[in-house]
């Protein structure tokens, strides 16, 4: 009996390797793959030039799962493309793992240090996500770590397919 989970490394440029399943190896390997990064997250694509002479990037997640619009690296890891560590998501789903941007006081993901008066003087943090286009809010905070667990937790409510939160900023 085969052993489904046997990894094998697709070389791309820059000395980087691809990680995918035995089962996809043969056909990713025909292509020429190059090492490209997304912000600070890595990836495995490969150029093709339209007849208009335009050149579309293809990751290799996209070959592996190509009905999905968007597809998220379990592990984090974007040059691990084994099925096991790939699932379809939706934007909102996908956006949870996107890391610090620069407006945020905090080095929390979805935490800030309140903007208004009353709550700077209070020392308060805020811990909002945005689902869909919408921003919400979770709440104000003692602290910057608690502010954080409550986005966490909303996080993790998402994921698991119920409502993070109930009310719109």
């Amino acid at each position: 009996m085969k052993n489904k989970n046997i990894m094998k490394y697709i070389e791309l440029t820059q000395e980087k390797y691809a990680i995918v399943d035995d089962e996809n190896y043969i056909w990713l390997k025909r292509n020429k793959w190059t090492f490209t990064q997304n912000g600070k997250i890595e990836y495995a694509a490969r150029y093709l030039t339209s007849s208009s002479g335009k050149r579309i990037k293809i990751y290799m997640h996209q070959e592996i799962i190509p009905c999905a619009k968007e597809i998220d690296h379990i592990n984090g890891n974007g040059l691990d493309n084994r099925k096991e560590n790939l699932r379809s998501v939706t934007r909102s789903q996908n956006n949870l793992n996107r890391h610090n941007i620069t407006f945020h006081s905090s080095k929390y993901t979805g935490v800030c240090f309140s903007s208004s008066k009353k709550d700077r003087n209070l020392k308060k943090w805020r811990a909002y996500i945005k689902i869909n286009g919408k921003l919400y809010n979770l709440g104000k905070f003692n602290t910057e770590f608690e502010a954080h667990l409550a986005r966490k937790r909303a996080e993790r409510r998402l994921k698991n397919g119920l409502p993070a939160v109930d009310k719109n900023i």
